[in-house]
């Protein structure tokens, strides 16, 4: 019974999402009725690619490869079709609402993670057969459907941010390939430009997210009581957990000395408070970026060596842990975000003049790790944006990031 109903839902679904997709795909409006939530579609976008096989060579494609004959038959077969006109439809719908699993401990790792993950690969993909083939109108569209898509992602939890930023971090990677094979011309770059417009960007912020990170972890603390024979049992296991090699037991003496559960919690609210409100005044401040990475760091060592001595907030250091990298990936995926945007600028020129500008105009975007311009260089090809200082275990590479740009003529 369980599976035949289930299978029943899922064709419902299906019909659903098809009816959905026709009228948004055909340009009219949906039936009066439909959902309008975007989640909806994407979730039967991810029940449809289940078990599909990835194209070979999808990989050297992401990277700014040509598509290969067999990932362009897979593709437009009509399996794979259908995935792709399910995530198109949704991004066309303004609100999306994940459900539950947004507020859980959800991971880009879980099936559901990997589904919406695999959508936007797949639709990468499709725009760079359509910027290939020359359809250059058809690929723009894409990549504004990827960007939207990205904004649905775009929760103030970590990990759907994580996606969020990978997804709209493929948008610059097929506008990239788009700008070395496209001709300049000067009504299809205006278009990308708004495409790629700072309005359009899913997002970043830091103060709500960690916040909400340690909600989360005082709520999944609060449900484990349950597990133990009374609630100082619960959270000295937690404290186990985190810190398996602290030395002494001045957390289980201060958790003995509390009368209830609240107290510990809100000592834990607090020390998180204080915490994010250093660390968001780091990243507010006009620091350059590699002073703001080191005190980060340090913010982070204080936070875990005070939980080491016996400090409650040793409870719930999840957030703390994170928080390095959540910035390192956030100006890693500004550097290329902001080198495609000027090079749209520069492409620009080349179109309404016919030659590349010999030096780099001015009110371009920055380079995120410096703080001042790219430097610019006319090449054989076209011409390179290289970033003035270091990101921080970007590669093994001891030298600053760099750009290169085709032009096609």
């Amino acid at each position: 019974m369980r599976t035949s109903s289930n299978r029943g839902n899922t064709v419902l679904m299906w019909v659903a999402g098809s009816v959905i997709l026709h009228g948004l795909s055909g340009g009219i409006s949906a039936a009066s009725g439909s959902p309008d939530n975007a989640a909806l579609l994407y979730y039967q976008a991810c029940m449809n690619r289940c078990g599909l096989t990835l194209p070979w060579g999808v990989g050297k494609v992401l990277d700014g490869g040509d598509p290969g004959q067999e990932m362009r038959e897979l593709l437009s077969g009509e399996k794979y079709r259908l995935v792709i006109d399910l995530t198109m439809a949704a991004t066309r719908i303004p609100e999306c609402d994940w459900g539950l699993w947004v507020s859980g401990h959800w991971s880009p790792g879980g099936i559901l993670g990997t589904g919406l993950m695999s959508l936007g690969r797949s639709c990468t993909a499709h725009a760079t057969i359509l910027v290939a083939d020359g359809q250059y109108s058809e690929a723009i569209a894409t990549i504004a459907a990827l960007r939207r898509f990205a904004c649905h992602l775009g929760d103030d939890t970590y990990f759907t941010w994580v996606s969020s930023l990978t997804v709209d971090a493929l948008a610059f990677d097929v506008a990239e390939y788009l700008l070395g094979r496209m001709p300049p011309d000067a009504d299809a770059l205006r278009r990308l430009e708004s495409v790629l417009a700072d309005d359009k960007d899913p997002g970043w912020h830091p103060r709500q997210t960690l916040a909400k990170w340690c909600d989360m972890d005082v709520a999944s603390l609060l449900a484990s009581i349950d597990r133990y024979p009374n609630w100082r049992d619960a959270f000295v296991a937690q404290l186990e957990e985190e810190f398996p090699r602290r030395e002494g037991d001045a957390a289980e003496k201060l958790i003995a000395k509390l009368s209830d559960p609240e107290q510990v919690l809100d000592g834990v609210r607090q020390a998180h408070k204080l915490f994010i409100d250093s660390v968001v005044g780091i990243l507010e401040s006009d620091e350059s970026y590699h002073a703001k990475h080191k005190q980060i760091v340090q913010r982070i060592e204080e936070l875990f060596a005070n939980g080491d001595a016996g400090d409650i907030v040793g409870l719930v250091p999840g957030a703390a842990g994170w928080l390095e990298p959540y910035y390192r990936l956030h100006v890693n995926k500004l550097a290329h975000a902001h080198a495609v945007k000027s090079a749209v600028a520069i492409y620009r020129i080349k179109a309404t003049t016919g030659h590349l500008p010999q030096s780099l105009p001015a009110g371009l975007p920055k380079d995120p790790y410096s703080g001042k311009d790219f430097a610019y260089q006319v090449t054989d090809e076209g011409f390179s944006l290289t970033c003035r200082a270091m990101a921080i275990r970007w590669s093994s590479e001891n030298e600053p990031r760099h750009f290169d740009f085709r032009l096609k003529e």
